[in-house]
């Protein structure tokens, strides 16, 4: 049997890229979308034996805020075990670092060579995934964080992936003829 997402939800404003932008965005939720599906969202029959429903769901959510645009990615599985992502720790990694919470330990999934796959595949395995997926977001001037951190079993926690980029990067839709009245 293999994973299924049953919903992919957008919400926000209608945007369009330059053209200079889309192969970065497109190459950043590529990895985002891969992540998911490959390393959070579990096989049906482990969705059900821990009461979620059968089909996955990813979300994805923009704001606007003042010159950027907030872009929140979302998936309702598993989670990352913090004490996988410790182990995977690549050895040139910043072994001296203070991780004095899950919170901080969720955060080295940014980290360069870092895997948290046990396989080597096409899509996951390499230690490229998340770090990628920085390298890209700041390539554009934006950053990228983790929000919304919970801890949910054992030694897994959720979260969203929050990544800011700059309107400069997207065209918007133009609102002509609003008034005060139209604003609120």
């Amino acid at each position: 049997m293999q994973k299924e997402v049953g919903e992919l939800s957008y919400q926000g404003p209608h945007i369009s890229l330059t053209s200079a932008t889309y192969t970065a965005i497109k190459s950043i939720f590529l990895h985002l979308l891969r992540n998911s599906v490959d390393l959070g969202i579990k096989l049906p029959e482990e969705r059900l034996a821990i009461g979620k429903e059968k089909l996955a769901k990813i979300t994805i959510k923009v704001e606007e805020d003042k010159d950027f645009l907030i872009i929140f990615f979302r998936d309702d599985g598993a989670g990352i075990d913090t004490n996988q992502l410790l182990k995977a720790m690549p050895p040139e990694g910043d072994s001296s670092a203070k991780f004095d919470s899950p919170f901080s330990i969720a955060n080295l999934i940014f980290s360069e060579g870092l895997s948290t796959s046990p396989t080597v595949d096409h899509i996951s395995g390499r230690g490229m995934g998340m770090s990628a997926v920085r390298r890209s977001v700041e390539g554009l001037d934006g950053s990228i964080y983790l929000t919304d951190l919970e801890r949910v079993e054992g030694n897994f926690i959720t979260f969203t992936n929050v990544i800011r980029l700059p309107k400069s990067h997207f065209v918007l839709p133009a609102y002509f003829g609003r008034t005060s009245k139209d604003v609120g």
